[in-house]
Formats: structure tokens, C-alpha cells, sequence
């Protein structure tokens, strides 16, 4: 594969994904205030504790959609339709078999373990019904677990984010709406659901038309298919479960320590936080099928360029905007929501965004490993640090509520990132210091100078409003800027950048002046 195709299939990627979460951002920021002051901290509370069913519902996916993003994108670079036909078959009738299972859970069993869940004084009824509205939804979430590995393993994310865009704008506004006409936190349910069954319909059309050979296939070539996608799945499983159960423990976790309202205080700050995690998700989405592409050419010179080269083009980009948080994070959520969730939501915004800066510092490594086939170290440092976390979450949360959570979080994260680092320098045969000199001491130092001015900034003139924190991280990110342009690329980076920018610009201009 051409360098430059690369480079234009990586930036069409990241820039759709970059625009699908700048949506998002934009919706949470407008409807979060409004949703909770509507159906109150503790009826909020409930609803997040329901909604972490879900992702348990998730778990049972058993890694069958990274599998298939995998295999599609082996068979279309080889042309197979019946290949492709055989893996979307046998994960189309596994995802369907758990949704069954999904749905009998969520409806019939789980209802019973509620009033010791939520405690005395809560409405069950509503609970009830929030649970059973969500036994729909993952069955809608795990049939278009299906129809999105075909999209990601055709690398159609830029049509993907823009319908998700589509799809991101209509379901808020229908919770608005219903919230409007009193159906209280049931709005999330139904929007919820409406927005998986958006996408349920939309995304297995848009494989229809991209792939028009689409069928479902059983035959002999189904027990190759299962093999395949088990060689894959089985250890991915055992990783993504881990991961699974630790962030989905940490709401019952809470719930069963505190009273629900505290679930409202701990995932308001944890969900600005989390979308730190989301953007690295977003900037790193497109890169697993391109080092799978090279590890399949045994070309391991060219994942170690790579690799170095966009880690430090992600690093230099995300770095400002997790540090942005780790200043003005508490100024913002008192802004945002009110004094009382800063100041309960402080210390759990600052472990959590520490948490997410740990992270960032490799943002590629787990597209590289299982891009490359070495998922045996993903699996057990996975489940390692997951079952870490889990135990000093509880132990944490009975002594310091729940910013204890948010402290085990980030002694995992510490943990996990240390190994990986190590793991991932040997593998692309590099020093650990060459390492860090070629991805992060740039990045760090331009980092550094722009933290100290915002902190700074913060101190001198501590921000009141939007527009104090919008003017003082405009001007730090003025200086910033342009010291990365010249601290972060190299000089050829900035040669090729003027030139395209030139060229494009010269271009317009030429067409202009055409008579």
C-alpha cells in the first residue's frame, strides 16, 4: 500500500470521526443539565445503574465484532465475496443467538435483584420498566454488532459517522420532546432504543448497497468460518470481557455503597472524562486493518514508521485538550452543572482525566497488537489489571466513596500502560528511551509550556464563566501552536504540509482567475 494512500485513507477516517464527536460533545454538553434537573440526581442515578445492564449484554459478544472487522478486510483485500458471506453469516446467526439470551436475562431474571440493588425508596416500577425497555435495546445493540463489523472491515467510517451524526441528532432531540411531555427518565429508555434501531436499519442497508453480494450462507464452508473467527474471538473475548465487567461493576459497585444520587455525582464527571478516552477511540479507530495490511507483508519497518509517526501526530494533538480538562475540568463542571457536582465530582474528574493522560501517551497500541496477531499479552494484561481494578474498587469505594472508583482506575490504567510500553518497544525492536524520543519528548515539551500558561491563567484570573475558560485556553493554544509546528514535525513534515496547503489554495485561486 502506497504511503500517500494511507495517509489519505487515515485523514478522511479521522476526520469524519473527529466531526461525529464534536456532535457528540456538543449534544451531552446541551441535554445533560437538562436531563437531570428534569428527572432529578436520583432518578438519574437509577437510570445509569440500569443502563450498565447493557453493557453486560455486551460482554456476550464473545469478540465476534473485531473479529469480523478483521476478516472482512482480509477477504475484500483478496476479493473473496464467499468468504466475506461465510464470517457475516456465522456472526449474524451468533449475535442473534445473544440476543435471545440477552433478552431472557434482562426481562425475566434480572427484574428480581432490583430492590436490593436500588435499596429502600426507590421506584421500582419505573425501574422495572427501564429494564425491560432496555432487554429491547440490547437486542437491538448486539444484531447491529454485525451489520457495524462489516462497515468498519469495508472501511466505511467516514459514511458511518456521518449517518451516526444523523442518527446522534434525532434521538436527543425525541428525548427532549418526550421529556417535555412528562415521560420523565423513560425518555432515555425510549431514546435509546430509538437510536439503536436507527441503526440497526440504516447500517444493514448501507451493507447491502456497499456489498450487493450480502447473503446469509450455511454450508460447508461455515465450520472454516467459525474456526476463523474463533482463532480471533476467543482471545479478544477473554480481554474485552475483563475490560467489560470492571467499567460496568463500577455503577452496582457504587450503588451498593451509596444511595443512588451518588451515581448521578460520579457519572457526570466520569462522562466528561470519558470522552478523553472516546476522542483517542476516534483517532485511532482506522489504524488496526492498515498495521494488519503490513504485518500480513511481514513488512515490520514500515509498522515501526507508522507507528512512531501518528502516535506522535496524536499525542501532539490530544495532549492540550487532556490537560485543558485537567485545568479547567472543576471550573467548567461547576459552570456546566452546579457548585454541588464540582465539588463532589472534583477529585473523581481529576483521577479520571490523570487516568486518561496515562493512556494517551500510547493511543495505537492495542490497533498495533491485534493488527499484528499478538493477543496473548492483550489477554493477559487485560485481565490482570481488570480484576485489579475491580478489587481496590470496592475496597476504595467502601473507604472513600466514590472517589475511591476513580483512584483504581487510575492505578490500573498506570499499571497496564507500563507493560504495554515495554511489550510494544520490544516488538517494534526499539529501545524504550528511542521510543519515547520518537512518540512523546516533542510532544511534551510544546505540552509543557502550554500547561504551565493555562495554569497560570486559571490562577491569575480564575474563571466565572464560558468565556473566561473559551479566552484563556485561546490563548494558550495561540502560543501552542505554533511551538508544536516547529517542536513536533520534522522539517520535511512541514515542507510537505506547506506544499499541499499551497498547492490546494493555488489551485482555487488558478480556477478564479480562469476566465
Amino acid at each position: 500500500m502506497k504511503i500517500k494512500s494511507v495517509n489519505r485513507r487515515i485523514a478522511l477516517n479521522a476526520s469524519t470521526n473527529f466531526v461525529r464527536f464534536g456532535s457528540q460533545v456538543v449534544i451531552v454538553f446541551l441535554m445533560t443539565p437538562f436531563i437531570i434537573g428534569s428527572v432529578g440526581d436520583a432518578s438519574y442515578g437509577v437510570w445509569v445503574v440500569i443502563l450498565s445492564f447493557a453493557g453486560y449484554a455486551a460482554i456476550l459478544e464473545f469478540g465476534v465484532h473485531e473479529s469480523l472487522i478483521k476478516l472482512v478486510s482480509k477477504y475484500e483485500t483478496l476479493g473473496d465475496a464467499a468468504k466475506i458471506n461465510q464470517v457475516f453469516s456465522i456472526a449474524f446467526l451468533f449475535m442473534a443467538s445473544l440476543a435471545l439470551l440477552s433478552f431472557t436475562i434482562l426481562f425475566w431474571i434480572v427484574p428480581g435483584a432490583l430492590p436490593r440493588l436500588l435499596g429502600e425508596g426507590a421506584d421500582l416500577q419505573t425501574a422495572t420498566l427501564l429494564l425491560k425497555i432496555v432487554a429491547f435495546d440490547a437486542v437491538l445493540m448486539l444484531m447491529n454488532f454485525s451489520f457495524s463489523g462489516m462497515i468498519y472491515g469495508f472501511q466505511l467510517y467516514h459514511i458511518k459517522n456521518t449517518l451516526d451524526i444523523f442518527i446522534g441528532l434525532v434521538s436527543p432531540l425525541v428525548v427532549y420532546i418526550l421529556i417535555r411531555l412528562d415521560y420523565g427518565v423513560l425518555s432515555l429508555a425510549y431514546g435509546t432504543i430509538l437510536f439503536n434501531a436507527l441503526n440497526l436499519l440504516i447500517f444493514s442497508s448501507l451493507c447491502k448497497y456497499h456489498f450487493r453480494p450480502l447473503r446469509l450462507v450455511y454450508g460447508s464452508g461455515s465450520f472454516t468460518a467459525v474456526r476463523e473467527i474463533l482463532a480471533v474471538s476467543s482471545r479478544l473475548f477473554t480481554s474485552a470481557t475483563a475490560l467489560r465487567l470492571a467499567r460496568n461493576s463500577q455503577p452496582l459497585v457504587i450503588a451498593w455503597f451509596l444511595p443512588p444520587a451518588w451515581n448521578a455525582f460520579y457519572a457526570v464527571p466520569a462522562r466528561l472524562a470519558d470522552y478523553g478516552n472516546e476522542l483517542l477511540y476516534v483517532l485511532s479507530r482506522g489504524f488496526m486493518p492498515i498495521f494488519s495490511e503490513y504485518h500480513s507483508r511481514g513488512d515490520r519497518a514500515a509498522i515501526r514508521e507508522l507507528y512512531f509517526r501518528f502516535t506522535r501526530f496524536i499525542v501532539a494533538g490530544f495532549f492540550p485538550l487532556i490537560l485543558s480538562l485537567l485545568v479547567f475540568g472543576e471550573s467548567f463542571l461547576s459552570i456546566w452543572m452546579s457548585a454541588e457536582y464540582a465539588e463532589k465530582g472534583k477529585w473523581v474528574l481529576l483521577f479520571l482525566t490523570l487516568s486518561i493522560f496515562v493512556q494517551s501517551c500510547q493511543p495505537l497500541w492495542a490497533k498495533l497488537l491485534i493488527g499484528v496477531e499478538r493477543l496473548g499479552v492483550i489477554v493477559s494484561v487485560n485481565v490482570s489489571v481488570s480484576i485489579l481494578q475491580i478489587v481496590l474498587g470496592i475496597v476504595l469505594v467502601a473507604a472513600y466513596g466514590i472517589d475511591g472508583m476513580a483512584l483504581s482506575i487510575l492505578c490500573a490504567m498506570f499499571v497496564s500502560q507500563f507493560i504495554y510500553f515495554r511489550y510494544v518497544a520490544r516488538y517494534l525492536e526499539t529501545t524504550p528511551w528511542d521510543y519515547i524520543r520518537g512518540c512523546h519528548v516533542r510532544a511534551l515539551l510544546a505540552s509543557a509550556v502550554f500547561f504551565a500558561l493555562i495554569s497560570t491563567l486559571r490562577g491569575t484570573f480564575p474563571p466565572q464563566s464560558y468565556f473566561a475558560i473559551l479566552w484563556q485556553l485561546a490563548f494558550g493554544f495561540a502560543v501552542y501552536i505554533p511551538l508544536a509546528w516547529f517542536l513536533v514535525l520534522s522539517r520535511n513534515e512541514r515542507r510537505v504540509l506547506n506544499e499541499k496547503v499551497a498547492g490546494r489554495f493555488g489551485a482555487g485561486a488558478a480556477k478564479e482567475l480562469e476566465p
